[in-house]
């Protein structure tokens, strides 16, 4: 039946329709993570330059969708995040907190954007 060759072809179309939509909203949650890990290096606080060097963004894909993780990776690099009290003339504590704070409000239009 014509119909139902029709209907397949339709349901197939719209299968790849949204896989090339689910890649394009991927891709554009990881330029957002790299724009933000840019940001946020800038606020590192720096003493040997090697917490601002480990800032990482990584591409995953969860049961629940796509996802970015954003990573500074040494052992100190927590307590440098959380620390108020402390004094850097480079930088400052949240370094990764704020610039995510800041793009928030932006994520979810810019993911709409980019899956037309």
């Amino acid at each position: 039946m014509k119909l139902v060759s029709d209907v397949k072809k339709a349901l197939a179309k719209a299968a790849r329709t949204q896989k090339y939509r689910l890649k394009r909203m991927e891709q554009e949650l990881h330029l957002i993570g790299e724009e933000i890990m840019t940001e946020a290096k800038e606020e590192t606080p720096v003493d040997t330059g090697l917490l601002r060097s480990t800032g990482m963004v990584e591409s995953k894909v969860h049961r629940e969708g796509p996802a970015v993780e954003l990573s500074f990776n040494t052992s100190y690099a927590g307590a440098v995040h959380e620390d108020l009290t402390a004094f850097h003339p480079v930088g400052n504590a949240k370094y990764l907190e704020g610039p995510v704070r800041r793009a928030e409000p932006d994520i979810p239009e810019r993911l709409i954007r980019r899956a037309k």
